[in-house]
């Protein structure tokens, strides 16, 4: 496999990078992962954004303009045998003594590699996956793509233990992320969720059923609707759940698909008007806008 490491293409057993390293030694570093279908990088535009976001979060420059990104993505990707990848890439704050100020005239590391995208099943896509839930009890700068992932690891490994496929992690009562996917699934159909190790009465109530069925489609129709009925501008703060323009959709898709399982009652318009005020409010934590 190729590799880029700070400005060479080399062999992935050539890449050697110092055990003084910052990424290694505090994790301090942000990463971002660009799909490539049929050998063409998705919404690269929307990803570089992204990253520059975590960059600014931590205080590290850019070490590459939008071209330069572009122009060694696309060189990785040429030299892979597979034509669906993963891009994945890295920028830390460099090597230096060990201190946890930051250290003043360092180079960034900057690693590059591209493995195949993985994709669901068509049996995944069409009955949904085993999940289980879990209190999101990491720091507070998720928005960030930090290399700091010992909470997602831990997470996943929950999933890993029960069995199941993801753990989906929940905030105060509300769905924040999946410790290592975009969602239980990527594709709105319901998910199954095993072994709850979270109680709280607003954890999605989940089932495993056909979400091409009238009755499924139906009733995203009906929630989604309501959702927009109650607030048209719903939407665009859902991008907090992940800056990316594709996981905004994937995030929307969540949310149609925890609202069509949510049994209605005489609560659902006041737990609807919660989530949407929770939100907006941390979209425009984060300098989302509708």
């Amino acid at each position: 496999m190729t590799v880029y490491l700070n400005g060479r293409f080399l062999p992935l057993e050539d890449a050697k990078i110092s055990v003084l390293d910052r990424g290694f030694i505090y994790g301090d570093g942000v990463y971002e992962l660009i799909p490539v279908y049929k050998r063409e990088p998705f919404r690269m535009p929307h990803h570089l954004r992204r990253l520059q976001r975590s960059l600014d979060g931590i205080r590290l420059a850019n070490p590459h303009t939008d071209a330069q990104w572009e122009a060694i993505i696309r060189k990785l990707v040429a030299a892979q045998p597979f034509d669906d990848q993963g891009v994945y890439f890295q920028v830390t704050r460099g090597v230096a003594k060990r201190d946890h100020a930051f250290p003043t005239g360092v180079a960034p590391t900057v690693f590059m590699m591209s493995n195949p995208l993985a994709t669901p099943s068509r049996e995944q896509v069409e009955r949904g996956v085993a999940v289980v839930t879990a209190e999101d009890n990491r720091w507070r700068r998720c928005d960030l793509k930090t290399i700091s992932l010992l909470g997602n690891v831990l997470m996943r490994q929950l999933a890993a233990d029960a069995g199941a496929v993801e753990t989906v992690m929940f905030r105060d009562g509300y769905l924040t992320e999946a410790s290592a996917v975009r969602s239980p699934a990527a594709s709105p159909a319901p998910c199954s969720v095993t072994s709850p190790i979270f109680s709280s009465s607003a954890r999605p109530r989940c089932r495993t059923a056909d979400p091409h069925s009238a009755a499924v489609r139906k009733r995203l129709r009906h929630r989604e609707a309501a959702v927009m009925e109650h607030e048209p501008g719903a939407r665009a703060p859902l991008a907090v759940l992940d800056l990316a323009e594709e996981q905004q959709v994937v995030a929307r898709l969540e949310l149609r698909v925890l609202l069509a399982l949510e049994p209605r009652d005489a609560a659902f318009d006041q737990r609807r008007a919660r989530r949407a005020e929770t939100v907006r409010h941390a979209g425009e934590a984060v300098g989302v806008r509708p």
